[in-house]
């Protein structure tokens, strides 16, 4: 039988090689957390912005600004797919997965060097979403339309698109580019709430706001999600794609 010295040596080893795996396993998912994931986001927006270029039939020039886009065609109507074999149409074992839309891209002048540019807009803003760009709130208002048009995303993790938004001063531009619009905001003012603070994103957030308004929304302080730092902005013009990039990009170069 050992004794209570080796007894306590061997538990101590032990505690040792515990703690050390553990070290191990954190780092690691740490580097997958920090590092990978931002691989896979930069993958997954360069995707995102060649497929939107692609659907809009528009030529990106260097700087990542898309041309006028091609006439839109119609829809081709839609059609059943044949089951495979050992499936029915009603079968549970037939599924059909759904691609998250990507419907524009954010430009934002002041933070270009960050590489906040030509970032993917998509539709939605679960996990899954956000893990391809910065998403639209879906019961938000559409761009340049009448109402608060809602916009969040990752500020650490997934390539942090938002990382840097406390950067961001009254005054500064953000510009959207649909598929055959330019729409041109403008930041007024920025606060910092809790999560569950969702008048942020009504219609009329203030009583001095009215119109066609854009809303930020991202993490804050940073790797914590205790509370929520939000931009608002409002409209100050829009311009057809066929005339060019909005002057603030051009500035932006």
């Amino acid at each position: 039988m050992a004794s209570p010295v080796k007894l306590r040596h061997r538990l101590a080893n032990l505690l040792g090689e515990v703690l050390i795996t553990l070290g191990v396993v954190l780092a690691l998912f740490l580097v997958w957390q920090n590092w990978w994931t931002d691989v896979q986001a930069a993958h997954a927006a360069t995707s995102e912005r060649s497929e939107v270029a692609r659907d809009w039939g528009a030529k990106v020039d260097a700087d990542g600004i898309p041309g006028p886009a091609a006439p839109a065609r119609p829809n081709p109507l839609p059609t059943t797919p044949k089951p495979s074999h050992g499936q029915s149409h009603g079968g549970s074992h037939h599924r059909v997965s759904k691609k998250v839309a990507t419907i524009g891209l954010l430009y934002v002048p002041a933070l270009k060097k960050q590489h906040l540019w030509a970032q993917p807009i998509v539709q939605g803003t679960s996990l899954r979403a956000l893990a391809r760009g910065v998403g639209h709130y879906e019961r938000s208002a559409q761009f340049g339309g009448i109402g608060n048009a809602g916009i969040a995303g990752h500020r650490t993790t997934h390539g942090a698109p938002f990382r840097h938004v406390d950067d961001l001063r009254r005054g500064d531009h953000v510009v959207i580019r649909v598929r055959n619009t330019w729409f041109v905001y403008v930041l007024d003012r920025h606060k910092i709430v809790r999560p569950n603070q969702s008048w942020v994103l009504r219609n009329r957030p203030f009583k001095s706001n009215s119109g066609r308004l854009l809303t930020l929304t991202t993490c804050h302080p940073l790797h914590s999600a205790a509370r929520r730092f939000v931009w608002w902005g409002h409209l100050v013009r829009s311009q057809p794609a066929t005339a060019g990039a909005p002057i603030e990009l051009k500035a932006a170069r």
